[in-house]
């Protein structure tokens, strides 16, 4: 069963609604992508990718749970980030960027 459509009956979504839900994802990737590309340097790629990959599992289990349509909101938002890191991160790692 697809999810969006359980989401939208369980919290009552409109059409506006179930788009912010699949918006909410993308929306933060690029913006945190060039951050972390930044940062990935000086702490290093293996870090940042765990920590994204932390972010992710925390998020996802948020998401999950999640008791309201606005907690599902920021909780793709956050799956969303989490994609981020996790993408500048492993580019930094195949690239041997490693902490200085």
């Amino acid at each position: 069963m697809p999810l969006l459509p359980s989401y939208s009956d369980r919290f009552h979504l409109s059409k506006t609604g179930a788009g912010l839900v699949l918006a909410a994802y993308p929306l933060p990737t690029p913006v945190i992508g060039l951050l972390s590309g930044l940062v990935t340097p000086r702490v290093g790629g293996r870090r940042m990718a765990l920590a994204g990959s932390a972010l992710l599992t925390v998020s996802t289990f948020a998401f999950a749970l999640a008791p309201n349509a606005v907690v599902l909101d920021l909780a793709r938002a956050l799956q969303g980030t989490a994609a981020g890191i996790t993408w500048a991160a492993s580019i930094g790692v195949a690239l041997g960027q490693h902490a200085q």
